[in-house]
């Protein structure tokens, strides 16, 4: 995703972490890893941004039995992409890709602006790096 959004969009990009923390993932997010009701994460969201522009929300769910060995450097990707992580892993397994839309308005508590009636596409898929998995969910930020 994020050589894409630098080939489309030249000029700034970064990741602004808006949060990661531990905590527990939706119900959703749990039923896609298979996880227990009461399995704790590393819950990362970020917005990727280019030119000072937010165009992309992702949010991610690393449940703690993910983090082990080699993946515990997940816990120290601060404003460092996680695409750029997983990626370099020649062992790197992506799951099938999930699409959805949800209002953009949902965004809205973490951007500079408000978007009202505006639709944002949005896939998700369950990557297993090495052997375990994480869920990695992206939605795509209308222009305001």
């Amino acid at each position: 995703m994020t050589l894409k959004l630098q080939q489309d969009f030249p000029g700034t990009f970064r990741v602004e972490v808006l949060r990661h923390d531990w905590g527990i993932p939706r119900l959703d997010e749990r039923q896609a890893l298979d996880l227990h009701d009461r399995t704790r994460a590393s819950i990362r969201e970020v917005l990727l941004i280019c030119n000072d522009q937010p165009k992309v929300f992702a949010r991610s769910i690393l449940p703690v039995t993910s983090l082990q060995g080699g993946n515990r450097c997940l816990l120290q990707l601060k404003d460092r992409p996680l695409g750029e992580v997983l990626f370099a892993d020649p062992n790197l397994k992506r799951g099938e890709i999930e699409v959805s839309s949800l209002a953009a308005r949902t965004f809205n508590g973490c951007l500079p602006f408000d978007y009202d009636e505006q639709t944002s596409w949005g896939r998700r898929s369950v990557f297993y790096l090495s052997g375990q998995p994480l869920l990695v969910s992206e939605f795509f930020l209308p222009d305001p």
